[in-house]
């Protein structure tokens, strides 16, 4: 079979992103390409950081074109003019002249990689049988993957197996009634793989919907678990797994309960492109390859959270609501999320592009206070430093405010290369001076926190709103209480203490089956147990008693609401999501973003085994979901298709405006199935309410720092024979191996740091990936100390860090906290 893949693309023929041709609010594309012209120096760009989108040139647009026949008016021309319409078309004569040929003449030879075909009337009669062909070594040669037999779609993206070199290119259709066609583009090769359809051209309409067998439309890992959906078929129905390119199949087996699972199948080359089929049904295509998630993903939530900002993204204007991102309200957690990306996989975000320049207040003295972090620091230590700026110009003295720099205060010294000294201590400062402070500076909206003192025992359970997710002072208390060990505080138990007895009343109070505990607090509910699982790992000998079997019972009750064909994670035994006066009253794609987070963070320290196991694969399950595995068949961003690798189906609509004017940043979750979706009816279409919202993104962060904790690993290897470390000496080279979420990039080997702390201090040691494409990176450090003496290595900073520690002259001790040093879904 041929790789043909029916992309699904946006709707929005009103605002077409149109490869970014046309202008579409005010000021929102020329901000995005005015970056590094004098306008930036002039205030025109006021802060924004260059958020450069790839511009996907029709190679075919408006070229000479030639056909085999024309019928009546509809002229040749129509083809290659740009527009997606039954009135804008190609016809050809009908009956025996088959086969009929359109011909574009390039500008000059090119690489040709894929093609967008629009075809039929309306939405009826498409092309069914044609081959895409290149002029080469003078004759008409049909390209690897552009044969297409059978099709059905009036619109497809052909993507073929290898790009040709030519400079005329032929479509030659075989059907014997007239050939129709609205509109045919060409494209050469693209780094983010094949454009959308609707990519650089007007007035194409979503008319199509996905097939029916629900999966992660982007990819797999290959040693996760790779499962999919199929709610037509019944138990024991075959499927296999066909690869794209070579055409062949490489799994097979069989569905039950409407699931299929193909997770044991690990190629040994882990990319490339695939299809699911069974009972004449094929899947959208998806990838395989390492992390494949986080590949696609790291850079687009950072984008996210770069534009998203308050006064400097991609909005300027005062918006309702809002402190420093757009209708974050108070409880969207950004610093603390944050802060555990960057605590969880330094590396990663250290070789991201700097896209954010630092611009000074404006006259609403809205941010400022602090001394501006450098230039060279990473993007997210910027959006950290904005979070703790904000606060602190404005002296917000909610309690989720507070916590902010609470988390701020914690990372600094894993900061403190980029950001001011000075900085630190007005933060510090202020942190002190507000954090038993009892009142809010001002009326908040959907405000359900009625404590403003950090050290007061909270028994709030907040509502849907996700306004007030117990516990949300946990972590706070243990970051200041570093914080007072740190600078040697009076008395800093009293925040330990704080913390502790927030904890014990979750362990004591909380029933679990009691939806309000768990998804009932929708995009906020990682906020509880990622706190829990934070003293856990933070001090795992004066932890309340019963933490760890309070996490447990958690863990055995998502599974027990996740016994589905979606294998997904039901708010009760009666119901799917949360619903209020209206069944599609609430819109939840930050709850199922966020919950990886939850049960990465708790798999790490439980210790039954086939529960961890559980946990994993509802992990991938949510990520799964939130890329199209769930009734719908969509992601849950409306713009995925045009800025997720693979994703083919995004989320129905967008909202224009809202409080945040989120509609047009890069990879807003805004839309998720609703409770009349489940089990499976997507006939319901796109019902209740769809917009974007900070808090559903932050979410998000918070399970990509998990999963990058869950699958970081260090391993010590005597690095003269590259075997396994029993003792060391002084002087002896000793080997580094770093498991962790950072081969981004199948095609080059790529450098990661870690930390090697020793009597003489602290070292960053460099770990190369040991390959092209391998999980693993590896360095060499000498021993260069007595013997007696201790060296701690490190992956990443604080309580989200791996670690080992080496006695020199001794057999390796491990850290007392869990290190995740096993591999994981094995």
């Amino acid at each position: 079979m041929n790789y043909v893949k029916d992309i699904h693309s946006s709707t929005r023929t009103d605002k077409s992103r149109l490869g970014w041709i046309k202008l579409r609010r005010s000021g929102g594309l020329f901000r995005r390409l005015c970056i590094g012209v004098s306008l930036l120096t002039s205030g025109l760009c006021v802060g924004f950081s260059a958020t450069v989108f790839t511009v996907a040139e029709n190679l075919a647009a408006n070229r000479p074109v030639r056909a085999s026949s024309v019928h009546a008016d509809w002229q040749v021309e129509n083809a290659v003019d740009g527009r997606v319409s039954t009135e804008s078309r190609w016809v050809s004569d009908g009956g025996d002249r088959a086969p009929h040929w359109l011909e574009v003449e390039l500008d000059g030879r090119a690489e040709i990689a894929s093609a967008h075909i629009y075809t039929g009337w309306g939405s009826e009669d498409p092309i069914v049988d044609f081959d895409l062909q290149a002029w080469s070594r003078g004759e008409w040669r049909t390209v690897e993957g552009g044969s297409v037999r059978g099709n059905d779609a009036t619109a497809l993206a052909v993507t073929f197996v290898s790009p040709v070199l030519t400079d005329r290119f032929r479509l030659l259709v075989h059907d014997r009634d007239h050939a129709r066609l609205k509109e045919l583009s060409i494209f050469g090769r693209q780094d983010s793989g094949t454009p959308a359809l609707g990519t650089a051209v007007e007035g194409f309409q979503n008319i199509q919907t996905p097939p029916p067998i629900y999966l992660n439309q982007s990819g797999f890992d290959p040693d996760r678990p790779k499962r999919f959906t199929m709610p037509s078929a019944g138990d024991g129905t075959p499927f296999v797994v066909r690869q794209l390119g070579p055409d062949k199949i490489v799994y097979r087996g069989t569905i039950q309960n409407h699931v299929g699972d193909f997770s044991d199948f690990r190629p040994d080359n882990p990319y490339g492109k695939y299809v699911v089929e069974a009972a004449d049904q094929r899947s959208v295509s998806f990838g395989i390859g390492l992390y494949w998630v986080e590949r696609a993903t790291y850079q687009l939530a950072m984008d996210f959270m770069i534009e998203s900002r308050h006064y400097v993204g991609d909005v300027t204007e005062t918006r309702r609501l809002s402190y420093a991102w757009r209708d974050n309200h108070q409880f969207a957690f950004e610093a603390q999320t944050l802060v555990a990306q960057y605590l969880s996989n330094p590396s990663a975000y250290d070789r991201m592009p700097r896209k954010i320049v630092y611009v000074g207040p404006d006259e609403r003295k809205a941010w400022g206070a602090l001394e501006p972090y450098a230039e060279d620091a990473p993007d997210i230590v910027k959006l950290i430093h904005w979070s703790a700026d904000v606060i602190v110009t404005r002296r917000l003295t909610h309690a989720m405010k507070k916590g902010q720099l609470a988390a701020f205060l914690y990372a600094y010294p894993y900061m403190s290369a980029y950001i001011p000294e000075s900085a630190y201590q007005q933060v510090l400062a202020l942190a002190l001076e507000l954090w038993e402070n009892d009142t809010a500076d001002h009326g908040y909206p959907y405000n359900e926190t009625r404590h403003h003192n950090m050290l007061a025992l909270d028994t709030t359970i907040g509502s849907t709103k996700g306004a007030h997710p117990p516990g949300h002072t946990i972590a706070p208390n243990l970051y200041m209480y570093e914080v007072a060990l740190r600078e040697r505080l009076e008395n800093p138990e009293v925040f330990f203490d704080a913390a502790y007895r927030q904890a014990e009343w979750i362990i004591d109070n909380f029933d679990w089956q009691d939806p309000q505990t768990t998804k009932g607090q929708r995009m906020s509910e990682h906020v509880t147990p990622t706190a829990l699982v934070t003293f856990a790992l933070k001090h795992p000998d004066r932890a309340p008693a019963g933490l760890r079997e309070k996490l447990e019972d958690w863990a055995r009750i998502m599974v027990s609401r996740s016994d589905n064909m979606w294998d997904f994670r039901r708010l009760s035994e009666d119901q799917w999501v949360p619903t209020g006066a209206a069944v599609t009253a609430w819109n939840e794609p930050g709850n199922v973003a966020g919950f990886a987070a939850c049960a990465l963070s708790v798999a790490y320290v439980i210790e039954d085994s086939e529960l961890r196991g559980e946990m994993e694969r509802l992990a991938v399950s949510h990520i799964d979901n939130m890329f199209g595995r769930n009734p719908t068949g969509r992601h849950f961003s409306h713009r995925a298709p045009d800025e997720v690798e693979g994703v083919e189906h995004g989320w129905y609509s967008y909202h224009v405006g809202g409080v945040g004017a989120l509609e047009e940043v890069a990879f807003v979750l805004e839309g998720a199935p609703k409770e009349e979706h489940y089990p499976y009816n997507p006939e319901i279409g796109d019902i209740g309410w769809t917009e974007g919202w900070v808090n559903f993104n932050t979410a998000y962060n918070m399970s990509l720092a998990m999963m990058a904790m869950y699958d970081t690993e260090l391993e010590l290897f005597d690095a003269e024979f590259s075997e396994a470390l029993t003792t060391v000496r002084p002087g002896d080279r000793v080997g580094v191996r770093l498991r962790a979420p950072l081969n981004f990039d199948y095609h080059h080997v790529e450098e990661a740091r870690v930390q090697v702390i020793g009597p003489s201090g602290e070292q960053a040691v460099a770990v190369v990936e040991t390959s092209v494409n391998s999980r693993y990176f590896e360095g060499v450090f000498t021993i260069d100390a007595e013997a007696g003496d201790e060296f701690t290595i490190a992956y990443g900073f604080g309580w989200l860090a791996a670690k080992t520690n080496l006695d020199v002259g001794e057999r390796i001790v491990r850290d007392d906290e869990p290190t995740a040093a096993t591999f994981i879904y094995e």
